[in-house]
């Protein structure tokens, strides 16, 4: 399927900055996608690898981590752009995996326009520039909030951390109070994280034999043609009409790409705030991996408590409490480092497979102004509008703001 006869241009959005620094002898630039490549993406391709992973998902190894499925423009120009097809994860092992699964089959056969790699989730982190809370969404209360809960698991073994998490609030569950958090913090036999090294497997780029040509030389990789209508001719504005690197750069500072502000999953101990007594998770009630969610019992947390909470439990079996699509508009979380946060969502669906699931679910994404600390995996982002729950955090990165929300309606429906 071509992507169509206007060429990348039209699929070329915001400007998000340099990918691969150097290679190929020039600095390999992202850009967001959008137009007919995204669509076609959102559409038909994406649903088509998720679902072969899905029947292929018995040779899928176990990972800690993440992995997301998402499609970039990359290349020199922007005008020569081509639509890259990016499996995104903290694990090397799981995204290669994926990877050269997708790769040896025959799925981007009948995607000729289509290329395929993949990274590291600070690397592509660092570029998402594109999600920018707006002035009059800002705002942050700080101080400890009684809508929310720090709780802590204990390791299985004595070589390991306690982990954190917030419960975000309560549901009420075949006549119980429980609170809803995240399933991950309970997996306290989590794998170290690997030594990350930068590398590139992108199909269909390769190093020219002319160093005076700009352009991509296109060998075709698991590509059978490069994007219909596309002029040979050398383009010599570099960043066209989309932006140069430093007018479209990311607002937020971008990283090196070495996983210091990685995508966090697993929130290990830190120093707490004095006034801060987190409460351990002994009772659970409802576990998934595949949703990354799970329901504790209260029992004896009773005590601990606000009655100001218990006064906001939902009722999980009312789904008029809850968003049933990603909002478009002004979001919040409470945290109880934090206070009250706000940011943006854009609306849009996006699909990772959470840690030691073998299934890719759809999740939203938003941008908060200000930084989420380790722990706070579990915090519930609510429509400011609307006042209607959207979900649950389940992955942030600590010094950026954006994060991954798992929609409260697969949690009501699963529960």
């Amino acid at each position: 399927m071509a992507i169509c006869k206007k060429g990348p241009q039209d699929s070329v959005g915001a400007y998000k900055g340099v990918l691969f620094p150097g290679l190929l002898r020039s600095d390999i630039h992202c850009w967001a996608a959008k137009g007919a490549a995204q669509s076609l993406f959102n559409d038909s391709l994406k649903l088509e690898i998720i679902q072969f992973l899905h029947q292929n998902s018995g040779k899928i190894h176990e990972s800690t981590s993440f992995l997301s499925l998402t499609l970039f423009m990359v290349g020199k120009k922007a005008e020569r752009a081509k639509p890259v097809v990016m499996f995104i994860c903290d694990d090397k092992d799981a995204r290669k995996e994926a990877f050269d699964m997708v790769k040896e089959s025959d799925l981007l056969g009948s995607y000729p326009d289509f290329e395929l790699d993949h990274t590291n989730l600070g690397k592509v982190m660092a570029l998402s520039g594109d999600l920018e809370s707006r002035d009059e969404f800002a705002q942050i209360t700080s101080g400890s909030s009684i809508e929310s809960i720090r709780i802590f698991a204990e390791p299985h073994s004595s070589d390991r951390s306690r982990t954190l998490a917030t419960g975000g609030g309560l549901v009420i569950h075949q006549g119980k109070y429980m609170l809803l958090t995240v399933n991950h913090f309970l997996e306290t036999d989590f794998l170290q994280r690997e030594d990350r090294s930068p590398d590139c497997e992108m199909t269909g780029f390769a190093e020219s034999e002319d160093d005076s040509d700009d352009d991509i030389d296109i060998n075709h990789g698991t590509s059978q043609g490069s994007v219909s209508g596309v002029s040979d001719r050398d383009s010599t504005d570099e960043m066209s009409s989309s932006g140069t690197a430093s007018e479209g750069a990311p607002k937020y500072s971008s990283h090196d790409g070495n996983g210091s502000d990685d995508l966090f999953g697993y929130e290990a101990a830190t120093a707490l705030p004095q006034n801060e007594a987190p409460l351990k998770a002994d009772t659970t009630f409802i576990r998934s991996r595949n949703l990354d969610y799970v329901l504790i019992e209260l029992d004896d947390w009773n005590r601990f408590v606000s009655h100001l909470i218990f006064d906001r439990a939902l009722n999980i079996e009312d789904f008029s409490c809850i968003g049933t699509a990603p909002t478009v508009g002004p979001v919040q979380t409470v945290t109880p480092s934090g206070g009250t946060i706000r940011g943006v969502m854009t609306g849009e669906l996006h699909h990772i497979r959470p840690p030691r699931s073998r299934q890719f679910v759809e999740v939203f994404m938003a941008k908060f102004n200000w930084p989420l600390s380790h722990g706070d995996c579990g915090s519930w982002v609510t429509d400011v509008r609307t006042g209607q729950l959207l979900g649950h955090i389940v992955a942030a990165i600590p010094t950026d703001g954006q994060v991954v929300i798992m929609p409260a309606y697969a949690v009501f429906r699963d529960a």
